[in-house]
């Protein structure tokens, strides 16, 4: 089929390869969406644990004044033995620790501790006997290297990455280092949020934090390099998922393409038969995949029953107006006889009944191609009961034993001990016997032997007709089975070539088989039924 009779968007291969990059595309989002936030937050982290730090460099320089560094290690609070603090703390008793420094050599050993109490800055020293002395701290005696420490963190990360301001809690500023250009310098601290973000071009991540004496400390440091690599790696991502997305896109339609490939060998079938009617044609089977060659086997053998059913139809009509024709031909013969001869009321009657008979035989042969059609089409209903074979068969003996000595033939029945049982339609199983003798007694000559068997095994009942008849050629035993044949030997005897087809209709309608062996010496059919 060319692409001008088909519109690419409603071809299966296009959805297949659409619907591919659509959920591509969605998971691909979701995947970019999760690595990004992770990411994002993860950069915000370290950046907070950066402003963290400064913090703490800050708050050192504003309590201490860079004085403790040479001399004295800085202790957690908690590592202070508490008698030592005790001891501070009687000394003031409403004091805040903030810091702890310790001094130890051979002779000397103590703590010191900052810490606030009524609004005011102590310096405590713990000496070794016992001794405490205490220092009131001015903190804007610690101004002048609070912007030092300013201006030193500043020059590690550029003036334009960081900056610090240090506020009274009026408001005013009094210290911080140079605003970068992009800072928006309007925007008042953040007393709620201890981490926040401003946007801008760069956005900048600000730390906020309340000192002891209400002074605010703020610390803002620039994401532009955050940005840029959330940027780059949006870029890198979305580059890779493109090239990618329109690969497998292409991919998913070969794929497609290559999948439906045995739905469109199936189409170009289904299209050259009803172009041509020519259903010999068949699929070939290449390993497209379980479903696709299932269905091309369901279509080959569709295609061969339908091209079974045409040839038996087209054999059927030959054949019935082949058998029809005759009887016709006869009856417009003696109409045309008695017409054309003396106007004589007998001969009238005489024709009337002659035209009556080959009425009877074409309606009981039309009966026949009836029962026959309804029996092999499942249309008719199988009124199945048990019944014995012994008793119907020595019925059917009986009936025919008169009509094989009239033709002087010897006829036998041989049935087992035990009753044979099987579950059937007895008018339908009597046809089946009645059709098999009617033909036994037709082709065996006068002195001839005829059989009637009956035994079981393997679950199936067996049925055998034996005779010492004309025999069927070898030639034509696979078409005995079939409507309207007749062998050559069977040509010039009365009958229309239904009856086995009406027997090997009924057997099979009772799931069971029928078997013929014939020679010059006779024929033998045997009969299968399933027992009870």
């Amino acid at each position: 089929m060319s692409w001008s009779s088909r519109k690419i968007f409603q071809t299966v291969k296009f959805r297949v390869a659409l619907w591919y990059a659509v959920l591509f595309a969605f998971s691909a989002t979701i995947s970019f969406l999760l690595v990004f936030i992770y990411l994002r937050n993860s950069m915000l982290k370290q950046t907070d644990h950066k402003l963290a730090n400064y913090a703490d460099r800050v708050l050192y320089d504003y309590l201490t004044n860079n004085k403790f560094k040479r001399f004295d290690r800085e202790v957690p609070l908690a590592k202070v033995p508490p008698e030592a603090m005790d001891a501070i703390k009687r000394r003031i008793p409403e004091l805040m620790p903030l810091l702890a420094f310790e001094r130890g050599g051979r002779k000397l050993h103590y703590y010191t501790v900052i810490g606030y109490a009524d609004e005011k800055l102590y310096e405590l020293r713990l000496e070794s006997g016992g001794t405490v002395f205490t220092r009131l701290i001015q903190t804007s005696d610690h101004l002048p290297q609070v912007r030092k420490g300013f201006q030193n963190m500043v020059a590690e990360e550029g003036s334009s990455n960081l900056f610090f301001r240090l506020s009274t809690p009026q408001g005013r500023v009094v210290a911080q280092s140079l605003l970068p250009q992009t800072f928006p310098k309007d925007i008042p601290p953040n007393l709620f949020d201890k981490y926040h973000t401003i946007s801008g071009n760069p956005p900048f991540r600000v730390m906020t934090v309340r000192l002891f004496d209400g002074s605010i400390l703020e610390i803002g440091r620039s994401l532009y390099y955050m940005q840029r690599r959330l940027e780059l790696y949006s870029l890198i991502f979305f580059s890779t998922i493109g090239a990618i997305l329109c690969l497998g896109t292409l991919c998913g339609w070969l794929i497609a393409r290559k999948f439906i490939a045995g739905v469109e060998r199936l189409n170009a079938a289904a299209q050259h038969i009803i172009l041509s009617g020519d259903f010999s044609r068949r699929v070939p089977v290449e390993n497209d995949g379980v479903e696709i060659d299932d269905l091309v086997k369901a279509f080959n053998s569709m295609n061969a029953n339908t091209e079974k059913l045409i040839t038996e139809l087209q054999h059927i009509t030959d054949d019935i107006a082949h058998d029809l024709r005759t009887p016709l031909t006869r009856m417009r013969g003696m109409a045309e006889v008695t017409v054309s001869g003396p106007q004589d009321l007998a001969q009238y009657r005489e024709m009337a009944c002659d035209v009556a008979e080959e009425c009877t035989k074409m309606v009981a042969m039309i009966n026949t191609m009836l029962e026959i059609t309804r029996t092999e089409s499942n249309l008719e209903t199988i009124s199945e009961s048990r019944l014995s074979l012994n008793e119907l068969l020595e019925q059917a003996y009986e009936l025919y034993q008169l009509l094989a000595e009239e033709k002087g033939q010897i006829f036998s029945l041989n049935l087992p001990d035990e009753t044979v049982m099987i579950s059937a339609d007895k008018i339908k199983i009597q046809r089946i016997v009645a059709n098999l003798l009617d033909n036994a007694i037709k082709f065996t000559p006068k002195g001839g032997f005829i059989t009637l068997d009956l035994s079981s095994g393997n679950g199936m009942a067996e049925i055998r007709i034996c005779d010492t008849g004309c025999g069927i050629p070898e030639k034509d035993l696979e078409n005995i089975f079939k409507r309207f044949y007749r062998a050559d030997s069977s040509r010039t005897l009365p009958g229309n070539g239904l009856g086995l087809s009406l027997v090997h209709a009924i057997v099979e309608a009772h799931h069971g088989r029928i078997t013929v062996a014939s020679s010059e010496k006779g024929s033998v059919f045997t009969v299968y039924l399933p027992l009870c």
